[in-house]
């Protein structure tokens, strides 16, 4: 059910999974303490907000952050998705390696057998000739 209240802000609706006009709601006697931070990390402070989208009356809370949080926070994503890029690479690198090793140790075990062979046959060889 679509509103006509004037006013509100475009901004993505999670549920509309669009850009739409949503309204801030007032934080009334429930919630009267907008600022907010992590107990785990007090140095992260943001100011929450309760939305409703003009479009779908869909009701979700939303965290207004400094710019240069938000520039640090896309900074270690960026930093993180390189990572993880690099240990794919790594992982490859890996698997090409372990398959050039069995490939070699497969090599080698056949060259052995072949040189304990060669090595057997001189020594009947030299017993032939003591005797």
């Amino acid at each position: 059910m679509a509103r006509s209240c004037p006013g509100g802000t475009g901004m993505y609706c999670p549920k509309c999974d669009a850009i739409k006009t949503c309204t801030a709601i007032s934080a009334g006697k429930e919630n009267k303490v907008q600022t907010r931070y992590y107990t785990e990390n007090p140095d992260i402070n943001f100011f929450r907000r309760k939305r409703e989208c003009q479009e779908c009356s869909y009701v979700f809370d939303t965290g207004e952050i400094s710019l240069s949080f938000l520039q640090e926070l896309t900074e270690l994503r960026s930093e993180i998705d390189k990572r993880h890029r690099e240990l794919d690479d790594q992982k490859l690198l890996n698997e090409a390696a372990a398959d050039a090793l069995e490939s070699q140790s497969a090599i080698l075990f056949k060259e052995r057998r072949k040189l304990k062979a060669l090595v057997s046959g001189i020594q009947d060889i030299i017993e032939a000739q003591e005797k």
